[in-house]
């Protein structure tokens, strides 16, 4: 399920998408309140009237690299100001449920699932021909299941990148606005097919073609950019103690209920967007960074280098380690020669560590995945 396929030689003619690979006897039918569902709400364009897409990329990546830059408090564990100190063992010591390397060692993945076992990560490459001209784009993904037994995370595996490519190759040109339009629609494909089940996914991803990428996000998982003495991230966590996010909650008629100490849409999901859950958004936000160009970030102009990476990580990195933590970690790892695969199996070792220091009742400890790409040239 986890390897790369080249989706060049697939047609329009799969779609639209189906379950019908998944064990229908499996789901259970997920309950529609009377409010606003996911789909009614979902926008079909990227930008809205009057605004160009390239003004809104460059909006959502602002607001993402200022976004907060450190670990999420679990309550009772640690506080944000006490920083457990990184081990760094530079030896991986551990099995993983999944790990692979891609692109000769320039991508790779490593998941170490906990009890929820719901963690999937991929690599696709995805062939598009516009009039007659060839483009090829990378498409890398975290998806963090939650409530499904990883049904719509692995059906974003199969299916994102193969709409996203259908979607580019009846676009009449390659830009701004059909590359983010393309994103767009596709994520509304993925909301409608699996929006009827009970349950939901994260959508972390990035889309790569010639010297642009792309960062999608819908969810609580996170990407950031690992540079030579800076760390940018490059997402914005679905986190219900935002504004910004809450107010679309708010225009659906859902509310925000504490249980156990845990926030909660209608006391269901911990977090303000997802793709499944009818309940929730799953309008993406999609930022950009750019092959060595201005770096501006307050302008929301990011540059990549040669030499730096790009970090996707769920949240099972991402509470017990801060964006610094994980730069720290990937900056140590990195001296030596070694694949972008055993950087992300340091890394998610690294965070099974802080779990296992928390000591939650039962041994409980989050699914950990990261995948790691060291950027450089249009190849």
């Amino acid at each position: 399920m986890f390897c790369s396929v080249d989706y060049g030689s697939y047609s329009s003619a799969v779609l639209p998408y189906s379950l019908d690979f998944l064990p229908e006897e499996q789901f259970e039918e997920a309950p529609v309140p009377e409010k606003v569902r996911s789909t009614k709400y979902f926008r079909s364009t990227y930008t809205k009237e009057g605004k160009s897409a390239e003004e809104k990329v460059r909006k959502q990546t602002r607001l993402a690299a200022a976004a907060p830059n450190n670990r999420r408090n679990l309550e009772g564990c640690f506080s944000s100001e006490e920083s457990p100190q990184l081990r760094l063992d530079p030896s991986v010591k551990i099995a993983f449920d999944n790990s692979q390397s891609w692109q000769d060692g320039r991508a790779g993945l490593a998941i170490k699932q906990g009890r929820s076992d719901e963690d999937v990560g991929c690599y696709k490459r995805i062939d598009i021909e516009i009039e007659g001209q060839s483009y090829r784009a990378d498409f890398y993904a975290i998806f963090d299941g939650h409530g499904d037994k990883n049904y719509c995370s692995f059906y974003l595996e199969l299916h994102f990148p193969l709409a996203i490519q259908r979607y580019l190759s009846d676009a009449a040109e390659l830009n701004e606005d059909t590359i983010t339009q393309a994103i767009t629609m596709a994520t509304k494909d993925m909301e409608e097919a699996t929006v009827e089940k009970l349950g939901g996914t994260t959508a972390t991803c990035a889309l790569k073609i010639e010297d642009k990428i792309y960062v999608i996000n819908v969810g609580d998982s996170r990407a950031i950019l690992v540079k030579e003495g800076e760390v940018c991230q490059l997402t914005e966590d679905a986190d219900l103690a935002s504004e910004r996010f809450l107010r679309a909650l708010n225009n659906m008629g859902r509310e925000v209920v504490i249980c156990d100490g845990i926030p909660r849409v209608d006391g269901r999901l911990a977090m303000a967007r997802d793709i499944g859950n009818e309940f929730v958004s799953a309008q993406p936000k999609i930022t950009r960074i750019s092959l060595d160009a201005v770096h501006s970030p307050e302008e929301g102009l990011l540059s990549y280098h040669e030499r730096d990476y790009l970090v996707f990580a769920s949240d099972g990195i991402w509470d017990v380690m801060s964006n610094d933590d994980v730069a720290q970690a990937i900056r140590v790892f990195s001296k030596e020669e070694r694949s972008a695969e055993v950087l992300a199996q340091l890394l998610v070792q690294e965070a099974r560590d802080k779990w296992e220091g928390l000591h939650f009742p039962e041994g409980f400890i989050d699914d950990i995945s990261a995948l790691i790409v060291k950027l450089g040239s249009k190849k």
